[in-house]
């Protein structure tokens, strides 16, 4: 029998406290056709990006997604052409913008510090992290504001904000990376919060309910934990996450990363399907038996990218990993690659089919006209033959 103080640890609810971590992911890239082949990025002269010192190169170290245990050899890569962080004075007018918009909701909420990373592949796509410090956002004293600011009544305010700050740039990096001249897009959030939490297992307890207000809850039982380590809980939600551990800077930092991967993987994906099943239904090109091939070979591409891990022999990376998957309904878009990759194959295998069709009968018509040919010419030879036997 289990009373008092003896009473496990399991059975309280993991709580925030201390200073509130939120970070805003979003994957970008260029609006013009996905499928249209481009020449890959090149990085313009110096350390600034976008040419106004908004984004700078920045070495973003990814070794915390990479550490296995028991595993030798080269550590595998992300394909990427640069890191980036947010310059200075961007972070300053950053931090003023939102701060006005946090004074509609109180002035006990003051941003601490403002820190951007991202990352920027070879083919155009790129993903950003910005991550807002609030001093003692999980206090008492402070929590009744925050959750009114970053729940469903203020956020998508302040993410507007924050979009238009951060799109501009966005679209100048882009163009002088060679990666568009139409224009990039910032199509979404993702919204993670995290903080300290004195549970001593809450990896093993659930959420405390007041907290489920900021999320999209996939169930109306407790939320429990995805993290497979004890000392840590984790929510990995459609759109909003929530993560409680006794060190929040390096597990937030590396939950960051992995979100930037995985932004670009899903973002390439989805767009290459869609642009896929626009194309074979109402695509031109769709009789091209080597666009089609080509087409495959980029859904396949962008599939396994995605859906297979890869890029990390990190169990805590893979577990993490998994459940972000999960949460965003990744196996609707794994059918969908499915499907098209079916689709792809048949209007191959048709077009393949056709073709040799096509050169059957076109060999046929040689052979006949060849043999008719040979026959006149033999014909022509005979009475050559009999006009000079009888001449």
């Amino acid at each position: 029998m289990v009373m008092g103080d003896e009473a496990p640890s399991g059975s309280r609810a993991v709580d925030l406290t201390g200073d509130a971590y939120l970070t805003f992911t979003a994957p970008f890239y260029r609006t013009d056709d996905p499928l249209v082949p481009r020449s890959a990025c090149v990085l313009p002269a110096g350390e600034d990006l976008d040419g106004t010192r908004t984004f700078v190169r920045s070495e973003v170290s990814f070794a915390s997604l990479f550490n296995g245990s028991l595993t030798y050899g080269e550590k595998p890569t992300v394909g990427l052409l640069t890191t980036f962080a947010g310059g200075n004075a961007w972070r300053d007018a950053v931090t003023r913008r939102l701060e006005h918009e946090l004074a509609r909701y109180s002035d006990s909420l003051k941003i601490a510090s403002v820190d951007a990373i991202g990352a920027l592949c070879p083919d155009g796509y790129g993903a950003v992290a910005v991550t807002l410090r609030i001093a003692g956002g999980w206090a008492v004293e402070c929590r009744k504001d925050l959750l009114a600011a970053f729940g469903p009544d203020g956020r998508d305010q302040l993410g507007h904000a924050l979009r238009s700050t951060l799109l501009p740039p966005i679209e100048r990096m882009l163009r002088r990376c060679g990666a568009t001249d139409t224009g990039g897009t910032l199509p979404y959030f993702n919204l993670t919060f995290c903080g300290e939490t004195d549970h001593p297992e809450p990896g093993r307890s659930t959420l405390d309910d007041q907290l489920r207000a900021l999320l999209y809850p996939d169930s109306p039982l407790p939320l429990t934990s995805r993290s497979p380590w004890r000392n840590q809980f984790l929510y990995a939600g459609y759109a909003f996450n929530l993560l409680a551990t006794t060190d929040p800077g390096p597990s937030l930092s590396k939950f960051s990363l992995l979100l930037l991967i995985l932004d670009v993987a899903y973002a390439r994906l989805a767009r290459t399907a869609a642009a896929a099943d626009e194309s074979l239904r109402h695509g031109a090109l769709a009789s091209d038996v080597g666009w089609l091939e080509n087409l495959e070979y980029r859904l396949r591409s962008d599939y396994h990218y995605l859906v297979t891990p890869t890029f990390s022999f990190d169990h805590h990376t893979l577990m993490l990993r998994d459940a972000i998957l999960q949460a965003w309904g990744t196996d609707r878009l794994q059918s969908r690659a499915d499907s098209l990759l079916s689709a792809v194959r048949q209007v191959i295998e048709s077009r393949l089919a056709e073709e040799q069709a096509h050169r059957v009968g076109r060999v046929k018509t040689v052979v006949t006209a060849l043999t008719i040919l040979s026959a006149i010419a033999t014909v022509e030879a005979m009475f050559s033959l009999f006009e000079h036997i009888f001449s």
